[in-house]
């Protein structure tokens, strides 16, 4: 076969999604193995399923190594034998950029422990994170991982999520080799976060070293159990409110029968000066539109974030019926909706509201249609301004 243009194969490439082609074309010819295998290997999990077949491939084709940028590790590592694969395969790794740590999917009860890792597969993790590629790491579902790598990762990476409990805050150094140049934080995901349920996760982020590396945190991302704690987490905001620019604050229930309106307490956040974009998620109960916290916060905005410009709200509706009231007369409803109408005349662009009905509440089919109408009653001059918006996608 001709020898084609580097140009024109990567074309041919852009046009094929499915592995199977993918891997027929690297038996073509040598000028489609080698960027035909590049994308085959950009984006590798290493599962249950495919983390011995990967390892004696990696073995055995060792410059494949460098051709993987995405690597999600998601295995039970309590496994038998599972480790003596996952080790090997880690090794020829050598231009990562994004890491994945989690649990096994489908088992929420189970978390990826630090602790039942072997002392080889403990440094073949460590030698991966130390990559001078890496960019973001994701820790999902992990427990007993040391303070010093939560720092490392948010002192030299610009993307981190997590979602861990039980760190081990014993003050081990770790060597991560050659002192890489940080890349500063500029997206930080906090995923079930309580202090007063993993005190030792919000000790980390207040470490000074770790607010350092945080000083100019972009945005932020929170999800935070209900009922909220008197520690509720909403606290960890202040420390990254001067250079944020987009902030997404999730409220889940622990408990199906906590309403929304009994478990939530007022919002308070500090002011947000550089804050663009603000996206908060919830449950209400039926026939609530929006819950007097959320109105009060609303009414905060124009106060505590003079440049902001989208405002996105996502609700989920619950078969739970709150107590009817005129909210049209709610004092919180007047200020929100004065707030908003400021806003707007400010920088604010769009109000864009999601209403979605949630699986308990399937069967309550005119569900969205209802809380959309008592949203625009208790909204009437954000509507009448044509502010509000509404979506079936929610946000990111």
């Amino acid at each position: 076969m001709f020898h084609l243009p580097v140009e024109l194969v990567g074309l041919i490439l852009d046009e094929i999604d499915e592995h199977t082609d993918l891997k027929t074309l690297t038996l073509v010819s040598r000028t489609f193995a080698g960027p035909s295998q590049y994308r085959l290997f950009r984006s590798m999990t290493l599962a249950m399923d495919t983390v011995v077949g990967l390892s004696n491939i990696l073995s055995q084709s060792p410059h494949i190594g460098p051709y993987v940028h995405d690597l999600h590790i998601n295995i039970n590592i309590l496994s038998g034998g599972i480790q003596a694969s996952l080790a090997p395969a880690i090794r020829p790794l050598s231009k990562v950029r994004h890491v994945t740590i989690s649990a096994l999917r489908g088992q929420p009860w189970l978390f990826w422990s630090w602790n039942a890792c072997s002392k080889d597969l403990k440094t073949a993790l460590i030698s991966l994170l130390s990559l001078p590629t890496i960019h973001s790491l994701a820790l999902v579902r992990c427990c007993g991982v040391p303070a010093a790598l939560i720092s490392h990762a948010i002192s030299c990476y610009e993307n981190v999520i997590l979602q861990v409990a039980d760190l081990d805050v014993a003050k081990r150094k770790i060597n991560f080799g050659k002192p890489r140049e940080p890349n500063p934080l500029k997206h930080l995901v906090l995923l079930d976060y309580s202090p007063a349920v993993t005190p030792d996760v919000h000790a980390v982020l207040l470490r000074p070293e770790v607010k350092a590396a945080a000083a100019h945190l972009q945005h932020l991302k929170i999800t935070l159990p209900l009922p909220l704690q008197a520690r509720d987490g909403l606290h960890i905001i202040s420390e990254y409110a001067p250079s944020l620019q987009q902030l997404t604050i999730e409220f889940y229930r622990d408990a199906f029968r906590d309403t929304l309106s009994r478990a939530l307490t007022q919002i308070n956040l500090p002011a947000l000066p550089r804050l663009r974009s603000l996206n908060l998620r919830a449950s209400i109960p039926l026939h609530v539109g929006i819950p007097d916290p959320l109105l009060l916060l609303i009414a905060s905005l124009s106060a505590l974030t003079p440049n902001l410009e989208f405002f996105n709200i996502d609700l989920t509706v619950i078969p739970f019926r709150a107590p009817n009231r005129p909210k049209a007369q709610d004092p919180s409803a007047l200020a929100a909706d004065e707030a908003l109408v400021c806003l707007r005349l400010a920088h604010l662009r769009e109000v864009r509201l999601m209403v979605a009905i949630g699986p308990e509440a399937s069967y309550y089919s005119q569900g969205i249609l209802h809380v959309r109408s008592k949203i625009q009653d208790i909204l009437p001059r954000a509507n009448a301004a044509a502010i509000l918006s509404f979506s079936d996608q929610p946000t990111h």
